[in-house]
């Protein structure tokens, strides 16, 4: 089975995939962070009992069960023990549902250049922001802002940066604020309570088919 997300300028290529191919191509809608955590809790469940069988039998838990046995003593339950391991082992997503989220509707109040060209300035970016334009986000009041090497030559769109964010470093949208994206780079400005987790998380990762490098920028003196 493939997956890929498509936008609506996209149906001609794929027309002409299912035209090469003779084979329908089925919409379907965006996976949920409900699904994914399902899926997630079931591959961990999997992996859990091949370790806890195999180390069973090896006795290899039993250093760990010693230093569960302390934490205890200091008044920690088995059941928040396990919830912190749980919590660094298995990160649920709480993005939001991208199916539900409303359309932006079309600007109206910028008249048509005579050429039929959009402005642009000097450094290839459209006036006011990147290609799918918007208003800009209502982020957190303090934030970081990262480097992530992914811009709208590689086709990336706000979108793509969002979801990446969301669903790898499983954070809500309301901690990334700003989206501010060049033909080869893109900034983002994240919660500071989060940026180090996206920073870790998102970088190596694969966006339009490139693996970005990410990193907090350094504030200029």
């Amino acid at each position: 089975i493939s997956l890929t997300l498509a936008r609506s300028r996209d149906q001609f290529r794929l027309k002409k995939i299912t035209d090469y191919t003779k084979k329908s191509i089925e919409r379907d809608l965006i996976p949920t962070s409900a699904v994914i955590n399902d899926i997630k809790i079931a591959h961990f469940h999997e992996r859990f009992k091949i370790r806890a069988d195999k180390g069973a039998e090896k006795g290899i838990l039993d250093t760990y069960v010693k230093i569960i046995d302390d934490l205890v003593e200091k008044g920690y339950t088995a059941e928040t023990i396990a919830a912190v391991l749980l919590q660094a082992q298995l990160p649920l997503s709480e993005a939001e549902d991208l199916n539900t989220i409303e359309r932006r509707p079309r600007r109206t109040d910028a008249a048509p250049r005579r050429d039929g060209r959009d402005s642009r300035d000097g450094r290839g970016r459209r006036d006011g922001g990147s290609r799918d334009g918007g208003a800009r986000r209502a982020g957190p009041e303090k934030t970081k802002r990262l480097f992530i090497s992914v811009g709208e030559k590689d086709h990336a769109q706000k979108r793509d940066i969002l979801g990446a964010i969301c669903g790898e470093c499983g954070i809500p949208s309301s901690a990334v604020g700003n989206i501010d994206m060049y033909d080869k780079f893109t900034f983002v400005d994240v919660d500071e309570e989060q940026a180090k987790k996206v920073e870790k998380k998102l970088n190596g990762k694969i966006i339009k088919e490139r693996k970005v490098k990410v990193e907090i920028s350094k504030k200029k003196k």
